[in-house]
């Protein structure tokens, strides 16, 4: 909106004249009658960063619509989302994941942010599952790769899937098998080391990859 923009411009040039460091984070919710990123649109030429959350149902967003709606990626705006554990592996899928801390932090979030620290994100190249040619190949539909390539500690390997989770009765895991450009991603022959950093166990991708709930996906490392 219009007045947005004309506030978030005053606010930029009021922080610039008197704290030069400071930042103007953007966080809103979802009205479900308008695009929720429209609404501050004209905005994201002062702001420093969003943080998605209010009134969110992130299930109803497909993958392209997390992209645009969500991430802030076509628009140079790093994002975060309002909690998010059930989300995890398809937020990452978008380079983006849960603050810090907030409500006190989860388990799941401490292991991710120290993972963060051990791998060293800030050093890793991301390669979405939309660029061309894909880094990754994955043989089930609506299921995408992502990954993080470090120079020296390997690649981070995020897989997330839209496909619908099948029902327990029938007793057949999603899975996918991952075939990996190794010498795009720096990647030796051979066997791979890789460990899902959650769950801390092995995981062996020369075979299919079960993915127990789709939306949390899977954030594997694979170790150079």
């Amino acid at each position: 909106m219009p007045g947005h923009r004309e506030m978030a411009k005053r606010l930029w040039t009021i922080f610039r004249e008197t704290k030069q460091d400071a930042t103007i984070d953007v966080h809103h919710g979802d009205s479900l009658a308008s695009s929720p990123i429209t609404d501050h649109m004209l905005c994201f030429p002062f702001i420093d960063s969003l943080w998605h959350g209010e009134g969110f149902d992130y299930d109803r967003f497909n993958p392209w619509e997390w992209l645009v709606e969500i991430s802030g990626l076509p628009f140079n705006v790093p994002s975060e989302t309002l909690g998010g554990d059930d989300w995890f592996g398809r937020a990452m899928l978008f380079g983006i994941w849960s603050r810090a801390g907030w409500c006190a932090g989860t388990e799941k979030q401490r292991k991710l942010w120290k993972f963060f620290d051990e791998f060293g994100i800030e050093e890793a190249l991301m390669t979405g599952w939309w660029a061309k040619p894909s880094v990754v190949l994955l043989n089930k539909p609506e299921t995408y790769a992502t990954v993080f390539t470090h120079p020296q500690n390997g690649v981070l390997l995020v897989i997330a899937s839209w496909h619908q989770k099948i029902a327990e009765w029938m007793h057949q895991p999603l899975d996918t098998t991952v075939h990996l450009n190794r010498k795009t991603l720096g990647l030796s022959d051979g066997k791979l080391k890789a460990v899902d950093i959650m769950s801390g166990k092995k995981v062996d991708l020369s075979k299919p990859v079960p993915l127990p709930d789709p939306r949390d996906g899977r954030i594997i490392w694979i170790k150079k």
